[in-house]
């Protein structure tokens, strides 16, 4: 089975560089895509969304829980749950 390595911090693609400029470990969206692009499609990527991408949603899903409840409305650069309830 093909592996892609998710390692260090789960960060955003616009800072990316700064984490590799400073050789610290970490994986963006973007890197996971271009990894996914390389392996064959059907069970090879289902496989590894479901072991690899999915565990990593869930992890970032909970700081970015508690930093939606202290951070203004306005100045929040995602949809909120109730946004995408109520404004869709």
């Amino acid at each position: 089975m093909a592996v892609i390595d998710v390692r260090g911090d789960i960060i955003p693609n616009d800072t990316k560089w700064i984490y590799d400029w400073l050789e610290w470990d970490s994986t963006c969206p973007n890197d996971i895509r271009n990894a996914l692009a390389e392996k064959e499609e059907g069970e090879v990527q289902a496989t590894y969304y479901h072991s690899e991408v999915v565990p990593a949603m869930e992890a970032l899903r909970v700081p970015v829980d508690k930093l939606e409840m202290i951070v203004d409305k306005e100045a929040w650069p995602m949809p909120s749950y109730g946004d995408l309830i109520f404004e869709v």
